[in-house]
């Protein structure tokens, strides 16, 4: 990795990593891409140099951390991967169900507010855990079919699902 060329800075992460763009990349390759990376690039190798190689090596670090800090959280690089795929302006709305939905469950944490019931409480963090679990298993499902067959078709539902579990 040469830190002195600046192509790198209209690449994606992806790129940067020479990783496919997949929603559930190898985690040990992005690990490892990011420490040579890191080796070949840090700051401090070029403390003799330019001031330009030093912004330049600055610079190149910096992207790599950010690169490293999305590629391996999984809801900020699901929602990385969906921006690089779908157009950002078409702005979605979490379904109207599913605000119904969570409008029943805020009325019973206001309800628990006002009345310290032990029994509705342990009732409501299952029901609130529950659809956690099933907005997650979901995510993973659609995003693992996504990286099998790369049907485009699929982004929809997962950047519906990503925004309801954004919304919990």
């Amino acid at each position: 990795y040469n830190c002195e060329r600046r192509k790198w800075i209209w690449m994606n992460y992806y790129e940067f990593y020479d990783l496919t763009l997949l929603f559930h990349p190898d985690k040990k390759i992005v690990r490892k891409k990011y420490i040579q990376i890191s080796k070949a690039c840090h700051p401090d190798f070029f403390a003799a140099d330019s001031s330009i190689n030093q912004e330049q090596a600055l610079q190149k670090s910096s992207f790599n951390n950010e690169a490293f800090d999305v590629l391996s959280n999984d809801r900020k690089r699901i929602k990385y991967v969906l921006s690089l795929l779908i157009d950002d302006s078409i702005k979605k709305q979490v379904p109207p169900d599913f605000l119904m939905e969570m409008m029943e469950v805020n009325e019973q944490v206001m309800m628990l507010s006002m009345d310290q019931n032990k029994e509705a409480e342990i009732e409501l963090k299952e029901t609130i855990s529950s659809i956690n679990t099933t907005l997650n298993e979901q995510l993973n499902q659609l995003t693992s079919a996504y990286d099998t067959q790369a049907d485009h078709s699929l982004l929809t539902s997962i950047q519906e699902v990503l925004m309801k579990l954004q919304y919990m």
